[in-house]
């Protein structure tokens, strides 16, 4: 009995000790929790890439064009497009205002249909991060997808010539474009959402045993 007596008196004063013990244990596990869930959960996801546009002047049809691409949702949901000067454009971007700044020259339009293709250019800072990382990623499937169009159109054209039918390319070039349009525009299609945890797949006795 006096040695339990004597150990509960140890134990009452080591008690203070123990239980400042284990609020500092307790504060540290609760900062790395929340830590873990800034890491996982956190707002990390992608803002709106900001481009300036730069239009030719006198060309209606390259400007209709490009606000209507600027206005797809799979677009507009991820950039913000500014018609700027050339030169206030690029001050924005230099200052780190714009992820990039889209060109575009003159006669584009007319040069997609008939086949000059006068490209546009897009420039990006030396430093465009994750926004133009994905802004140049989103030019060049545009491109991919035009490119693709245009090799159809230009196939069509040379069988028609071939067969002795020339008259026939004006016809087969808009039922091409319609059809490659459609595509273009209904792109929205060609994508799968899905949400995901950043826990993964695991069990709820799993998930906890790990955290």
């Amino acid at each position: 009995m006096i040695y339990l007596l004597l150990t509960g008196k140890r134990l009452l004063r080591q008690l203070p000790y123990f239980l400042a013990g284990q609020a500092v244990m307790v504060l540290l596990v609760g900062m790395a929790a929340f830590s873990a869930s800034k890491v996982l959960y956190g707002e990390t996801s992608l803002k709106k890439i900001e481009v300036g546009v730069v239009l030719p002047e006198d060309d209606a049809l390259s400007e209709k064009i490009t606000k209507m691409i600027a206005s797809l949702d799979s677009v507009e949901s991820l950039c913000d497009f500014s018609y700027l000067e050339h030169d206030e454009a690029f001050q924005k971007m230099k200052s780190g205002e714009l992820q990039a700044v889209f060109e575009v020259p003159s006669g584009m339009a007319r040069g997609i249909l008939d086949g000059t293709n006068q490209p546009a250019t897009i420039w990006f800072p030396d430093e465009s991060g994750l926004e133009g990382a994905v802004f140049r990623e989103l030019a060049e499937s545009g491109s991919s997808m035009l490119g693709t169009s245009q090799a159809a159109i230009y196939a069509a054209n040379e069988c028609l010539n071939i067969q002795g039918v020339p008259e026939q390319i004006s016809v087969s070039e808009q039922d091409l474009n319609r059809i490659f349009l459609k595509y273009a525009m209904n792109r929205e299609v060609l994508f799968r959402k899905k949400t995901v945890s950043a826990a993964g797949n695991v069990s709820t006795a799993v998930f906890y045993g790990i955290s």
